[in-house]
């Protein structure tokens, strides 16, 4: 009788240690599922601050193009204004109406390029 309520106690405690194997094993995989789960998540969030990075980059680019074209804008409307200046120069000059500054200073323009046909 005693043998017999030993063996129940070791098959109970195979049992009990075989419920435990599996209870660990069931963890295990629930760890490991969610390891996963977390490292997806970790992904998006690298991928969701890398895509918030990437639009503050692109609003960076497209605020530099907006002034870069207002630069240009600007420079095409500074370029056209002078030269309808010289336009107008150059017709009263044909016309003989050549204004006094302007003539002084094709002088000095003219002066400057003998001189430096000179140095060369």
């Amino acid at each position: 009788q005693a043998i017999d309520e030993l063996q129940k106690q070791i098959k109970d405690f195979l049992k009990i240690e075989e419920d435990k194997d599996k209870k660990n094993s069931e963890l295990s995989k629930e760890v490991n599922k969610l390891k996963e789960a977390l490292n997806s998540l970790s992904q998006l969030s690298y991928t969701a601050s890398t895509l918030k990075r990437q639009n503050q980059q692109l609003d960076t680019l497209q605020q530099q193009v907006k002034h870069l074209q207002h630069q240009l804008s600007d420079a095409n409307q500074r370029h056209h204004e002078v030269v309808s200046v010289y336009r107008m120069h150059l017709l009263y000059a044909v016309q003989g109406q050549m204004d006094e500054d302007v003539q002084k200073a094709l002088k000095q323009i003219l002066t400057m390029c003998k001189t430096q046909t000179q140095m060369k």
